[in-house]
């Protein structure tokens, strides 16, 4: 139930990519449900972000700030400059923002979405959801997303303690030879 922020990055050339994670788009419904949480503090959660660093900022850095004006502008598909004080700069753009979370199960309750993982392969990305258990092909150009595998819930041994399925939670992902590859946490 705990909020999360960045959960992974990948890098090609000199721009950084993160993915946001969950953060705290959901909170805690009743009778066990989870429900959208309707003043989230940013409206960056559950996207990938690209950090593009000039030479100097990539040798060494006295850090940068971004502000909640900033966040806005990103989450509306602007690009945002920083600078440091110390005349390092870099810029900052939205490269998808995927949905928060997604309708599930009774009225009102909802599943949270919360991207982990991905990996830069041309001009696409894949980025792993382990919140809805899903792997995405995003255009870097477009941001367009879609998706391009569904993991099903995964049946428990027979005999072993728990319920009779677990999540996938896909978590990793890598491009080798031609091929994506995912890792799943498989939810215990």
């Amino acid at each position: 139930g705990d909020a999360s922020g960045p959960n992974g990055i990948t890098m090609r050339g000199r721009t950084i990519y993160v993915a946001i994670g969950q953060g705290d788009t959901v909170i805690p419904g009743p009778n066990g449900t989870t429900v959208p949480n309707p003043k989230p503090s940013s409206q960056l959660f559950s996207s990938v972000l690209a950090i593009h660093l000039s030479a100097a900022a990539e040798k060494a850095t006295s850090g940068f700030s971004l502000s909640e004006q900033d966040q806005l502008t990103l989450a509306g598909g602007g690009r945002v400059t920083l600078s440091n004080g110390g005349g390092d700069r870099l810029k900052i753009e939205l490269v998808v923002n995927l949905e928060d979370y997604v309708a599930e199960g009774v009225p009102g309750n909802v599943r949270n979405s919360n991207p982990f993982d991905m990996v830069v392969v041309g001009d696409n990305m894949f980025v792993t959801n382990g919140g809805l258990n899903k792997l995405y092909k995003v255009d870097l150009r477009s941001g367009a997303y879609a998706d391009l595998a569904i993991f099903d819930r995964i049946p428990n041994l027979p005999n072993a303690a728990g319920p009779p399925s677990v999540e996938a939670v896909p978590t990793g992902v890598a491009y080798a030879d031609g091929a994506v590859l995912v890792s799943l946490l498989s939810g215990g």
